[in-house]
C-alpha cells in the first residue's frame, strides 16, 4: 500500500508537470484557475492494495489498474468536455489500462484512494483568456490571432496556424477556411462539418486561440504591466484592468477611457471615477481599440519652514493646512503670514494666506490641485 501511495503521489506530481506544459503551449504561462473544472471517478475493485499507475504522453493519460474496476459510461460528458474521450484494455488476467485521450482539458491533480481514483481536470482557459463570464468561447477570431486546431486528438493533425490578412486559416485535408468573425467553438464547428463531407467519419476538432491579436485595448499609466491587453468577448474595464496587473500604488483617483467616435468623428473621452468603479456601480464595456489610461496620483510639493519638506500625495479635498500637517506642520521659524500657493499651470498663478486668518475661520482654507507648490516663509524678528 505504502508503494501505491508513492507511486500515486509521484503521477499527481508528474501530471503537475505535464499541466504546465500544457499551460504554456496554450495561455503563454498563465495560472489556470478560472475555467471549467470536472472530476472523473473511476471505481476500485474490493482489495487492500488498488496498485494503480499512471503515464502521461501528448494529449493523454494512460491509467494501469486491476481488473474490476469500474468507469463513467461516456468520459466526454461526464468531464464537461474537458476529456475526448476514454478507451478500456484489458492488458492480463488481472490488470486493464485506460487510455484518455485530453480535449480542453489539463490535469489539476489525481486522487487515489481504497475505493476509487478521482481524476480533477480544469479547463485549459486561464482567468486572463476567459476575461469575462463567456470568456475565450465568445472571443471572435480576427487576423494575426494564433490558434491550434486538433483533430480526433492526434499529434499528426494538431497544428498551430495564424489567421491570415483575408480571415482564414489552413485546415489539414481541407485547405483555406474562413474563420474572420466566428468564435472558437463556431469555428470548430465549421471545420468539423468540412472534414465530415469527405474526409473523416464522426471527427472531433478542438480550437483553442494561443495569441490574442486582433482585437485589443491599450492601457497605459498606472498600472502593473502597461501594454496591448487582449480584448476577449463581453471584456469590461475590470477584466481589462485586471489583466493590466491592476492598479499600483500611485493610481490617481480618475481614470480614462479614449475611444474612436465612429464615422470619421475622432476620439471620445469616458472618464470614469474611481471610486464610483472601485464600489462596482460603474464598469463600462470596452471595445476594440480603446486605450485606457490611469493617470498617477498627483502631488503638491511643501516646502520652506515646514518639519517635513517633502511632495504631499494630493487627496480628494486637501486643503492647505492639511497639506502642512501632513508636511509635519510649521517649524518654530515659520511666518504664518505671506504663505505661499503657486500653480502648475502655464500662468504659475501665485497667491499668497495667512494662515492665522485661517485658523480662525475668517478666510476659507483653500483646495489645493495638483502640482501646486506651497511656500512657508521664514519669520525675521
Amino acid at each position: 500500500m505504502a508503494g501505491c501511495k508513492r507511486l500515486a503521489l509521484l503521477a499527481v506530481l508528474l501530471g503537475f508537470a505535464f499541466t504546465a506544459s500544457l499551460r504554456a503551449g496554450a495561455a503563454n504561462d498563465a495560472s489556470v484557475g478560472s475555467g471549467r473544472s470536472a472530476r472523473v471517478t473511476i471505481g476500485l475493485p474490493p482489495g487492500d492494495d488498488p496498485a494503480v499507475s499512471f503515464a502521461f504522453g501528448d494529449g493523454k493519460l494512460a491509467i494501469d489498474l486491476p481488473r474490476g474496476a469500474t468507469f463513467p459510461f461516456d468520459f466526454e460528458r461526464e468531464s464537461d468536455g474537458l476529456l475526448r474521450g476514454g478507451t478500456v484494455t484489458t492488458v492480463s488476467d488481472s490488470r486493464v489500462r485506460l487510455d484518455l485521450s485530453l480535449a480542453s482539458g489539463v490535469v489539476n491533480g489525481i486522487d487515489v484512494g481504497p475505493q476509487s481514483v478521482v481524476i480533477r481536470l480544469t479547463s485549459r482557459f486561464t482567468a486572463a483568456e476567459l476575461g469575462s463570464a463567456e470568456g475565450a468561447q465568445s472571443y471572435r477570431l480576427g487576423p494575426d490571432d494564433k490558434v491550434q486546431i486538433a483533430i480526433n486528438g492526434r499529434q499528426d493533425m494538431t497544428q498551430q496556424v495564424v489567421v491570415n490578412r483575408g480571415g482564414t486559416l489552413t485546415v489539414p485535408f481541407v485547405g483555406e477556411v474562413a474563420v474572420a468573425g466566428l468564435t472558437v467553438r463556431e469555428a470548430a464547428a465549421r471545420i468539423t462539418d468540412l472534414l465530415a463531407r469527405d474526409y473523416l467519419v464522426d471527427p472531433k476538432v478542438d480550437v483553442q486561440v494561443l495569441e490574442y491579436k486582433s482585437s485589443w485595448v491599450m492601457v497605459t499609466g498606472s498600472v502593473g504591466k502597461p501594454g496591448r491587453v487582449a480584448l476577449r468577448g463581453g471584456a469590461t474595464l475590470k477584466d481589462v484592468l485586471s489583466d493590466a496587473d491592476g492598479l499600483t500604488m500611485d493610481a490617481g483617483d480618475s481614470i480614462g477611457i479614449s475611444r474612436e467616435a465612429g464615422d470619421g468623428a475622432g476620439k471620445i473621452q469616458i472618464p470614469v471615477d474611481r471610486t464610483a468603479f472601485e464600489r462596482a456601480e460603474i464598469d463600462p464595456p470596452m471595445q476594440s481599440g480603446d486605450i485606457v489610461n490611469v493617470p498617477p496620483r498627483p502631488y503638491v510639493y511643501v516646502l520652506g519652514e515646514v518639519r517635513s519638506p517633502q511632495r504631499v500625495p494630493l487627496e480628494r479635498g486637501m486643503t492647505l493646512l492639511k497639506a502642512i500637517s501632513v508636511a509635519g506642520g510649521l517649524t518654530e521659524w515659520a511666518s504664518q503670514k505671506g504663505v505661499q500657493v503657486i500653480s502648475e499651470d502655464a500662468k504659475g498663478e501665485k497667491k499668497t494666506y495667512n494662515l492665522k486668518s485661517i485658523r480662525s475661520l475668517k478666510t476659507p482654507d483653500p483646495l489645493l490641485k495638483g502640482g501646486d507648490r506651497v511656500y512657508v516663509d521664514r519669520r525675521f524678528l
